[in-house]
C-alpha cells in the first residue's frame, strides 16, 4: 500500500504541476488585455467589461444608454461579479485590469477553500493541490474562464466548490448550526449567474432526500430560505421582468447536438462527463461500503447526468437554457472529489492505470488548449481603423456587417463595448443579448441583413425605427450607403462612416 500510495502521489504531483504551469503561462496571456483591448472572435470578456463600465456610469438598477437604445442596468444580468470587481476598477481606472485582478483574487480564493475543506474531509495538502489544478487547470476551464473570459461564470465556480464541499462535509455528519453558512453561499451564485445555481440546487435536494431527521431537514429548507432572503434584493426584480428579457429564448440544449468545428471537443465532453460521473459514484459505492442515506444523496445527480446523457434536459425548461460548460463543470467537480475519496480502496491495478491516466489526461488536456484556444492578440490593423472610425462617431450608430463574416480577426460585439467604455457613445445594438427583448433582436437582426436588399429609402426609415443615425460597415457596403447619398463622415481603408439624415 505504501508503493502504491507513492505512486499516487508522484502522479497527483506530476499532473497537477503541468497543469499548474499552462496555467500561469495563460495567466501570463490573459493579462495582453490590460494594454490592449480583445477584440478578437473568441470573445465573451468584453461584454464584461462593458458591463463593469456602465456599473460606474450608470449606476445600479439606473437607466443606461450605451447599448439597445438604452436599458436598466443589473435588473437581469446577476451583478455579483460585477461587485466583486468594482472596487478594483475604481482603484486602477481600467476595467481590464480589474477583472485580471478579479481572476487572480478568485484564484487565491479558490486555494484558500479547498486547503480549508479538504483539511476537514480528509484530503491531503497534495490531494488539495490537485483539486484545484483539476478544476481550473483543464482545457474547459482555460478556455471558458481564462480565454473567452466568462468571469461571473469562474466566480459561480468558486462558490460552487465551497458549498458542494460544505455539503459533502456534512453528508455523512449530523448537522449544526455551522451549515447554514450553505445560505449566504447560495445566495452569492443567485446574483452571480444563473446556470451553476440551478444546478447548485441539486445538492441541497440531495442532502434533504439523504436525511431523515425532520431537525435536519428543517435546517436544510432554513439555509434554502436564507439564501432566497440575503439575494431577494436583486432577484425579485429578476424574476419580475425574465418574460420582458430574451433570456429564455436561448435553448442551449440544442447546441449540444451540433458537433460542428468550434464545438465537437465541447460535445464530446457532453457524453464523456455524465458517464465518467455515473461509473464514479458505482465505483465509490462498490468500494466504500456507504449506506443507503448516502447513496441517495447522489441520485439527484444521478438524475441529472441521465437526462443530459440522453439528451432528454433540451426539452425541460430552464436546464434546456443552461450551456453545456456548467453541466460539464458540475459532474467533473464531483468525479474528482469522488475519485480522490476513494482512490486509496481501489484495487491495486485500478490505482496504477488511474495514477497513469491522470497523467495522460493534463498531458492530453494541455494539448487540446494548445492546439484549439486561441491566444490573445494585439491590435490588428482592422482594429486600428476601427478605433479611429469610433472617434468620429457623435450619434446612436450601428455596425452593420457584421464584420466578424468578413474579418475573421474581429468581433463586432467587441467594439461596442470600446466604444462604450473609451468613446462614451450608444448604439441601438449592444453585446449582452438578454438585456433586449427578443422581438427587439429580431427585428435589428432583419435591418442588418437588409441592407443590400433594401431600398434606401427602406434602410433610412429602419434605422429611424431604432433611434439611430449613423452607420458603420465596410468595403463594398459603402459604396451602396455613398449611392443612397446618406452623407459620410468618416472613412479608412476598409471601413466607413455614413450619417442617414
Amino acid at each position: 500500500m505504501k508503493i502504491n500510495q507513492g505512486i499516487k502521489n508522484a502522479a497527483l504531483v506530476v499532473a497537477s504541476l503541468l497543469l499548474l504551469i499552462h496555467m500561469a503561462i495563460r495567466l501570463v496571456d490573459l493579462s495582453t488585455i490590460v494594454a490592449y483591448f480583445p477584440f478578437d472572435y473568441t470573445n465573451d470578456i468584453t461584454s464584461y467589461l462593458g458591463q463593469l463600465h456602465f456599473l460606474k456610469v450608470c449606476g445600479f438598477h439606473e437607466i443606461c444608454p450605451y447599448w439597445y437604445n438604452g436599458f436598466k442596468a443589473f435588473l437581469v444580468t446577476p451583478p455579483g461579479w460585477y461587485f466583486f470587481a468594482f472596487p478594483w476598477y475604481i482603484l486602477t481606472g481600467s476595467a481590464s485590469m480589474a477583472l485580471y485582478i478579479s481572476v487572480i483574487l478568485m484564484l487565491v480564493i479558490s486555494v484558500a477553500v479547498i486547503f480549508y475543506f479538504s483539511k476537514k474531509n480528509g484530503f491531503s495538502k497534495i490531494e488539495a493541490i490537485a483539486i484545484f489544478a483539476f478544476i481550473f487547470g483543464n482545457a474547459i476551464s482555460i478556455g471558458n474562464f481564462l480565454r473567452l473570459g466568462r468571469v461571473h461564470a469562474m466566480l459561480n465556480t468558486v462558490l460552487f466548490i465551497s458549498l458542494f464541499l460544505l455539503i459533502w462535509h456534512y453528508r455523512k455528519k449530523g448537522l449544526d448550526k455551522w451549515f447554514l453558512l450553505s445560505g449566504p453561499l447560495f445566495a452569492g451564485m443567485i446574483i452571480t449567474h444563473y446556470q451553476e445555481t440551478v444546478l447548485a440546487s441539486l445538492l441541497f435536494l440531495g442532502l434533504l432526500i439523504a436525511k431523515k431527521s425532520s431537525k435536519e431537514r428543517g435546517i436544510i429548507i432554513l439555509s434554502g430560505l436564507l439564501a432566497l432572503i440575503l439575494s431577494s434584493w436583486w432577484l425579485y426584480g429578476f424574476l419580475g421582468n425574465l418574460n420582458e428579457s430574451s433570456l429564455l429564448s436561448f435553448h442551449e440544449g440544442k447546441r449540444a447536438l451540433d458537433f460542428n468545428e468550434d464545438r465537437w471537443l465541447t460535445n464530446i465532453l457532453t457524453y464523456l462527463s455524465p458517464i465518467i460521473f455515473i461509473v464514479m459514484v458505482y465505483l465509490y459505492k462498490k468500494y466504500n461500503q456507504i449506506k443507503k442515506a448516502e447513496m441517495l444523496f447522489f441520485s439527484p445527480s444521478i438524475g441529472l447526468a441521465l437526462l443530459y446523457l440522453l439528451r432528454l434536459y433540451a426539452y425541460i425548461p430552464i436546464l434546456r437554457n443552461i450551456s453545456q460548460d456548467p453541466y460539464i463543470m458540475f459532474f467533473m467537480i464531483q468525479t474528482i472529489i469522488l475519485l480522490l475519496t476513494m482512490l486509496d480502496k481501489l484495487p491495486v491495478n485500478i490505482q496504477n492505470t488511474a495514477a497513469v491516466a491522470l497523467v495522460l489526461l493534463s498531458v492530453l488536456s494541455i494539448s487540446v488548449n494548445f492546439a484549439i484556444t486561441p491566444w490573445f492578440q494585439k491590435y490588428t490593423p482592422l482594429d486600428e481603423e476601427m478605433i479611429n472610425i469610433l472617434g468620429s462617431v457623435s450619434e446612436r450608430y450601428l455596425i452593420i456587417g457584421p464584420l466578424d463574416t468578413s474579418f475573421k480577426t474581429s468581433y463586432s460585439k467587441a467594439y461596442y463595448a470600446y466604444g462604450a467604455i473609451f468613446k462614451g457613445i450608444s448604439t441601438s445594438e449592444g453585446w449582452s443579448q438578454p438585456l433586449a427583448s427578443a422581438e427587439y433582436l429580431t427585428k435589428l437582426d432583419r435591418l442588418g441583413k437588409s441592407l443590400r436588399a433594401s431600398s434606401c429609402g427602406e434602410i433610412a426609415d429602419g434605422f429611424k425605427a431604432f433611434n439611430t443615425s449613423q452607420i458603420i460597415t465596410y468595403d463594398s457596403s459603402c459604396d451602396f450607403l455613398d449611392k443612397c447619398r446618406f452623407q459620410k463622415i468618416a472613412s479608412t481603408e476598409n471601413i466607413c462612416l455614413y450619417e442617414t439624415n
